[in-house]
């Protein structure tokens, strides 16, 4: 093995295209592309979900991609590589975990075999080999194993722009200069990056009230999150950062913010906010706790009192409006207006398995009638029921090919079949055509999340809970991008987990809530879950794996 020319520590976090000469070890997380004719090495404590075309690859770590090695690839134990695999030589460990299709080019193996590679070819690290490797993991990339520094060819492309991202606390080199990387042993001591983190966080949160002062509040909440990130933000960052979050009609992440600071804070402005919120998202409930908690601190407050007792009034009042239509539906049973209007009332009341009851039923008794038809398949898609909602949406395409969610059936087949690009073209004609087409949006979303633009399918999931905060479907996306990301895992869990309160028997969902458990590292809450998902879809390979996968890792760290 050559020495060693680069090595990215523990805690670096990548994302973009890299390309190198040389040797380079991996022991952080990277997502994007990988590309050498040379050496690359995945570390123990390394994750990368790419697809890799290497000369020769070392797999300590976790690998999430296809990979293509020129010369050969070695997996070893406790070890995990998911994806296809193209390489002349293979060598596995026990313990190694593999899985996908392995193709292994007779001609490349003869060029390797006859010599022209100018080296003998083997399945299993050399001594040496070893050594180094050992040496690496111990104490870093020493002096003495870095040699020559080869040249380091780091091109970062982002799918919106060219970007780095680095977690608080990260190793990485500070820099990169030119076509040199910096080693590890210029890193800065503990003292001195707290030093600088305080710094940057001071100068970030001045930034951040600048642009709030300015009225800049996109900006705004940009600075303040990162200062949240950080630091963890004390209460005043907070506040800034939920109101700048409300006015950049970010409206959920700020009912997040006031909804933690609503725990602590007897703040009445704050609470008084976070009440417009809970009503602009319709959620009566949440409302109507922040008016009762606000009415204690300022009992004498004639406006919370009015505002509080008429909300409860037209609460109490809907039941009695509910019976009012039942009773009118019973002298007139053949006006589907009213099953429709009863319906709407259900679902503001949140009960959408009753509204869903009502609606099949109308849908027998009018089955030409498409605003009854259309309401239910949008219901069912709305809860999560999105194979039942498929049949009617086909049902209403097939009866009228303009009908805009016949553009979303088609788009979807695009998405499945990997045409993005018009997938994501009719998605957006029909966002243009329909703001609040939540199915469309969805499928956008979905469409950036195969791309791995995950901030931009978070955004699009946002859009959707910000008009309709229990829309399942994109609280089960959501939950979904933050668990492939490892990122934002307990908020992630409460998504996923209100995703299934409706229907908890959806498999798609169940088998985010356990991938998000896997990630957490309760293995056997993951197990559990994705057994649940195995029996009700027993012959669906992909749920197999994953028992599989969850099933090795519970092993593994028993």
């Amino acid at each position: 093995m050559d020495k060693l020319n680069s090595y990215f520590g523990e805690g670096t976090a990548m994302k973009g295209s890299l390309k190198f000469k040389g040797l380079l070890r991996f022991d952080g997380q990277f997502t994007g592309d990988i590309s050498t004719s040379d050496t690359f090495i995945v570390g123990a404590p390394g994750k990368v979900e790419a697809n890799i075309k290497a000369g020769t690859l070392y797999n300590f770590g976790v690998i999430v991609g296809d990979v293509d090695a020129q010369s050969k690839v070695s997996l070893h134990a406790k070890s995990s590589l998911e994806g296809n695999l193209s390489t002349p030589v293979l060598m596995t460990e026990e313990l190694a975990f593999f899985q996908g299709s392995c193709t292994m080019p007779i001609s490349r193996r003869e060029e390797l075999v006859s010599g022209s590679k100018g080296q003998e070819i083997t399945g299993e690290l050399q001594p040496s080999d070893m050594e180094q490797i050992k040496d690496i993991s111990s104490g870093g990339a020493r002096s003495g194993g870095l040699g020559k520094i080869a040249v380091l060819l780091l091109v970062v492309v982002v799918f919106a722009g060219a970007w780095f991202f680095f977690k608080p606390g990260s190793s990485l080199m500070d820099a990169i200069d030119g076509e040199k990387a910096i080693p590890p042993t210029a890193v800065k001591e503990p003292q001195q990056r707290s030093a600088q983190r305080k710094d940057m966080v001071a100068k970030l949160r001045e930034e951040g009230a600048l642009a709030f002062a300015d009225e800049n509040y996109e900006l705004a909440a940009e600075k303040l999150e990162e200062v949240v990130k950080l630091s963890g933000g004390d209460e005043e960052t907070l506040k800034m950062l939920g109101a700048a979050a409300a006015r950049s009609n970010n409206r959920s992440r700020a009912i997040e913010i006031y909804e933690k600071l609503s725990k602590t804070s007897d703040d009445l402005k704050m609470l008084g906010e976070l009440a417009d919120l809970y009503q602009s998202a319709g959620d009566s409930e949440g409302q109507i706790s922040t008016l009762k908690k606000m009415s204690l601190l300022a009992p004498g407050d004639k406006k919370i009192k009015s505002r509080l007792e008429s909300l409860t009034t037209t609460r109490s009042a809907l039941p009695d409006r509910v019976e009012e239509i039942k009773a009118q539906i019973k002298k007139d049973r053949s006006n589907p207006k009213l099953r429709i209007k009863l319906a709407n009332m259900l679902l503001k009341r949140r009960e959408y398995v009753e509204s869903i009851k009502l609606l099949e039923k109308a849908l027998k008794d009018f089955p030409s009638n498409t605003d009854v038809r259309l309401l239910l398949a949008r219901t069912l898609h709305r809860t999560g029921r999105e194979k039942d909602a498929l049949v009617h949406f086909n049902f209403m395409a097939k009866q009228d090919p303009s009908f805009i969610e016949a553009r979303n059936n088609l788009a979807f087949q695009q998405l499945n079949k990997g045409a993005l690009n018009d997938a994501a073209a009719n998605f957006r004609l029909s966002l243009t055509e329909d703001a609040d087409n939540h199915r469309a949006r969805l499928g956008l979303a979905m469409v950036f999340s195969k791309l791995e633009q995950n901030e931009k399918a978070a955004k699009e999931c946002v859009k959707i809970l910000d008009k309709v905060s229990d829309y399942a479907p994109a609280k089960n996306r959501l939950a979904w991008i933050y668990a492939k990301q490892s990122v934002n895992l307990d908020k992630a869990e409460k998504l996923s987990k209100e995703s299934l309160l409706i229907f908890p028997d959806i498999p798609e969902y169940i088998d985010t809530l356990s991938e998000i458990n896997f990630r957490k590292g309760n293995y056997d809450e993951a197990v559990k879950l994705i057994k649940r998902a195995v029996k009700l879809v027993p012959n669906d390979s992909y749920y197999k794996r994953q028992l599989f996968k969850f099933q090795r890792a519970r092993k593994q760290n028993g």
